[in-house]
């Protein structure tokens, strides 16, 4: 016999040996029956989704399948998830939830073939702890549609509000609690807590109820025009005057003296010139055009007059050493801070100049980062000078190191001619324009709180402002010239 015949030959009879046992083995595995527990898929505060497998390579007929799972590993008096019956092998899964938070567990899969029950390997696992992530918004009013998001909610998860008692409205994928403030009660600022299980939950940051209370005092009705004008609080005297008369339009040459008591006015001469633009901050105030501005006028007729009020009467001071217009004045302690403006060539000015009360000197500042204007929120806190500048910037000067630095931005548009009113360590800024929109800046942590607004039904403008017993008075008119005034109060602490 030939080589290559006997190697065909040897093939041939290893070949038909292979597909003999092969077919040995299929035959006495295709009778075999098996269910094996696969994974945990996921687990949370109370619910898990398993899988599991039936092995079989031959049909059948199952009376039952599922999981078991109990706190035991030895099984004792189980939960049965129950999947019912089941003619083919293959995955089946299941879910349940109604399980106990941060407890640990054991499952395994079964099945019941012909009155016998049969169970895969038992596999551990434990539910998830109850958590918190945030809560929006942080601050809003009554009936404000509040979230709450975290993870591992159970159904039974209630909301606790300053201790009152919430049902969630809708509980979304474990996570996401959603409901309504409810109205104010004695408390502003709200401890929120969430229960699942039992288990309580504080989140750090309390919800802040936006609070305030405006009531109008009366109309005022007189010839201050718009923000043009020098206004100013000195002890129990608002001062205001100067800017444009109404209904002329030409520019006023005397001042008022509203009692904030009992808001009776006394007109008072002036005897400088009269000017439109002019700076001011506490009794002092100068610079401004001497004729009325025009935005197509090329120069500004700027003076450097410097006056201080005193009891109704007006001291001449030492001229600022240059021409300004709408210049942001602020006073800190024995000194006055000068920023900004636009001089006569109308070009805007970044130099600063600082006036010292006790010498009545001016001496030169470091120049500004940008033009600060009068017509926009200036203020003094706790050593350092603050502009918000027309694209929404918010700078500090720290007059104490004499650095400018970008902290922030303000929260809404900007406008010319709002309010900025300081009680205790909480500064009022907004009103700006036509907007109603005011907030309550905690400096030291750079957060705006939105205030109350008045129920003002036409669009009105801000026009002055100052502080008295712990409340702000504001003057508003119904057009930016200033026409049918009033004068509203706010409580910023009341509801």
């Amino acid at each position: 016999m030939s080589t290559k015949l006997s190697f065909h030959l040897s093939f041939l009879v290893c070949l038909f040996s292979l597909l003999l046992v092969t077919s040995c083995s299929e035959d006495e595995g295709g009778d075999t029956l098996g269910v094996v527990t696969e994974e945990i898929v996921s687990t949370s505060g109370e619910r898990v989704i398993l899988t599991g497998r039936i092995l079989s390579q031959v049909e059948i007929t199952l009376e039952d399948h599922g999981f078991e799972i109990s706190s035991e590993e030895s099984f004792s008096n189980p939960t049965i998830l129950s999947l019912g019956e089941r003619d083919r092998p293959g995955r089946f899964v299941a879910e349940t939830g109604n399980l106990s938070i941060e407890e640990n567990y054991f499952s395994r899969a079964y099945l019941i073939n012909n009155g016998e029950k049969m169970f895969g390997e038992a596999v551990p696992f434990s539910t998830l702890s109850p958590q918190l992530v945030c809560f929006s918004p942080l601050i809003g009013r009554e009936n404000t549609s509040m979230t709450i998001q975290g993870n591992n909610f159970t159904e039974d998860t209630k909301i606790i509000w300053d201790g009152t008692e919430i049902t969630p409205s809708e509980i979304n994928f474990e996570s996401f609690l959603h409901f309504s403030a409810p109205a104010i009660n004695q408390n502003t600022l709200i401890e929120i807590q969430v229960v699942s299980q039992g288990k309580t939950l504080t989140f750090s940051e309390p919800f802040e109820y936006i609070i305030g209370k405006w009531d109008l005092v009366r109309p005022f009705e007189d010839q201050l025009g718009k923000s043009e004008a020098v206004y100013f609080k000195v002890g129990e005297e608002f001062v205001y005057g100067l800017g444009h008369a109404i209904p002329t339009f030409s520019l006023m040459d005397f001042f008022k003296v509203l009692d904030v008591n009992t808001l009776d006015t006394t007109n008072i001469f002036f005897p400088g010139t009269a000017v439109e633009g002019a700076f001011f901050s506490g009794p002092y105030f100068g610079g401004g055009s001497i004729q009325r501005n025009r935005p197509v006028d090329p120069v500004l007729f700027n003076t450097t007059a410097f006056w201080k009020y005193d009891n109704q009467s007006f001291e001449l001071l030492a001229d600022v050493p240059a021409a300004l217009y709408q210049a942001a004045a602020i006073q800190a302690a024995d000194k006055l801070y000068l920023y900004g403006g636009e001089t006569t060539d109308r070009k805007p000015s970044t130099e600063t100049f600082i006036y010292d009360i006790p010498g009545n000197s001016w001496t030169q500042g470091t120049e500004a980062p940008f033009s600060p204007r009068n017509s926009y929120p200036s203020f003094n806190y706790n050593g350092s000078n603050y502009f918000i500048a027309k694209d929404s910037t918010f700078y500090r000067h720290d007059l104490g190191l004499d650095t400018w630095e970008v902290i922030g931005e303000y929260p809404y548009e900007v406008k010319e001619y709002g309010i900025v009113q300081q009680i205790d360590d909480i500064v009022y800024i907004g009103m700006m324009g036509s907007s109603r929109k005011l907030y309550g800046l905690q400096v030291d942590g750079l957060k705006w709180i939105p205030k109350r607004t008045p129920q003002e039904v036409n669009p009105y403008f801000t026009i002055s402002a100052y502080t008295h017993n712990g409340e702000i008075f504001v003057f508003r008119g119904l057009q930016p010239e200033g026409f049918d005034r009033s004068l509203w109060k706010l409580d910023p602490k009341a509801f």
